[in-house]
């Protein structure tokens, strides 16, 4: 019989301890894919995908400036993003997205973790709040809250030992290498926009909080906050090569009144994160179809306790947008 280990059998392997806590942060957004988005048109269509590749063996210990490589410690996720819009009308858009995780996965030299599947289901209307136009530019602001819901599960466990007598003890695996935080979180989005038509450039930002709620197991992960400013060119042939300053904040979990988090696999000192990032891409866009490829590049890192540091997180997807029917003005269709 499968038993979840209490903390008094953590206690028994200090090693164990220490390598899940430090990585029990878990991840901040469920959102990948393109970095930012207003409204589309009144029965345009939006379908996307895209691939999202992490992986780290940089470790940062106490917030040291300098990170230490350790070769046989290892993260890595491989994350699939789904994504549908559709223009209800000409100022608000309906956007259902699903997450997918090919692997999660932790490798060190005392235990390994793996697991894959379903993540979070994310419901995210948003509404163009003014469109303005004039000859020589175009500003709008679109504001969004959405709701994400855990599909995936945030209670895998993993043998920890095996004794004749007590049976298969488990212990739950770290949150970051669960599927999901478990819990229903609300989600708040800004996005204004200020494109130059005639010189083929842009300028942008963003702004995502997402506010968590309490799991089933009294978890509560820090709030995610990310704030970014785009600049953006259209080039020949189709291309557009987009530069984003984006600076993320994530929180520290918290317990429940009565849970212990070390029953988890959590350390509660190596939780919560701020980080600045660059992150260019480059797309190219014909008849409808985009395709995109991104690379988050750290310039600014500030870990709390023992945490994997960024080392490689590139993304790369396609969309493709669409009318399911033509506008109809005066009687006519166009």
């Amino acid at each position: 019989m499968k038993k979840i280990i209490l903390a008094s059998c953590l206690l028994l392997s200090a090693n164990l301890v220490y390598s899940q806590g430090c990585c029990s942060g878990g991840s901040g957004s469920p959102i990948s894919g393109a970095a930012a988005s207003g409204v589309l048109l009144e029965n345009q269509m939006e379908i996307s995908t895209s691939y999202q590749f992490i992986s780290s063996h940089l470790f940062k210990t106490n917030n040291n400036k300098d990170t230490v490589s350790i070769l046989s410690d290892t993260l890595r996720s491989d994350y699939l993003f789904f994504r549908t819009d559709y223009g209800l009308s000409e100022k608000l858009t309906m956007s259902v997205a699903l997450g997918y995780f090919l692997d999660k996965s932790i490798v060190n030299r005392n235990e390994s973790y793996s697991v894959s599947g379903v993540s979070d289901l994310i419901l995210f209307p948003r509404y163009n709040v003014f469109n303005f136009k004039k000859e020589n530019h175009r500003t709008e602001l679109t504001l969004g809250l959405g709701l994400k819901l855990p599909i995936g599960s945030h209670t895998d466990s993993s043998l920890l030992v095996s004794n004749p007598i007590f049976g298969d003890i488990y212990a739950y695996n770290p949150p970051i290498a669960q599927l999901t935080n478990g819990s229903q979180d609300a989600m708040f989005y800004a996005f204004i926009f200020r494109t130059y038509p005639k010189k083929k450039f842009s300028v942008f930002a963003n702004s995502l909080f997402i506010k968590k709620a309490f799991n089933s197991l009294g978890e509560k992960f820090g709030d995610y906050s990310s704030m970014s400013v785009f600049f953006s060119k259209s080039l020949p042939k189709n291309f557009g090569l987009t530069a984003q300053l984006k600076y993320e904040h994530v929180g520290e979990i918290e317990a429940a009144h009565g849970v212990d988090l070390v029953n988890y696999n959590v350390e509660l000192e190596s939780t919560g994160l701020s980080k600045m990032l660059f992150v260019p891409q480059l797309s190219y866009s014909k008849n409808g179809f985009t395709y995109f490829a991104t690379a988050d590049l750290p310039l600014y890192e500030d870990l709390n306790g023992s945490q994997f540091s960024t080392q490689y997180q590139v993304t790369v997807g396609l969309s493709y947008r669409f009318l399911l029917k033509e506008a109809e003005i005066g009687g006519v269709l166009h």
